[in-house]
């Protein structure tokens, strides 16, 4: 998994992080590294950018409480 910082500092996270539809439909996307998906997401809570565009989603100017719902998902 890759994401991208654009000059504008536009951060595109893929398939980082998925919807709270998705998590409240599925609970859990396919997960191969549960131990670096959650370091992902921690990186993210972290990450500062003028908006952030995931594949998936509404793009947002503030990541962090959808990065953090997504590890509380995988913890639960």
């Amino acid at each position: 998994m890759v994401g991208f910082r654009a000059k504008d500092n536009v951060v595109f996270l893929a398939d980082c992080l998925s919807s709270r539809e998705t998590l409240e439909k599925y609970r859990v996307s396919f997960l191969t590294d549960v131990k670096s998906y959650l370091e992902t997401l921690r990186q993210a809570l972290n990450m500062d950018a003028a908006m952030f565009i995931p594949s998936h989603a509404e793009a947002t100017a503030d990541i962090r409480d959808w990065a953090q719902y997504n590890m509380d998902t995988v913890h639960s």
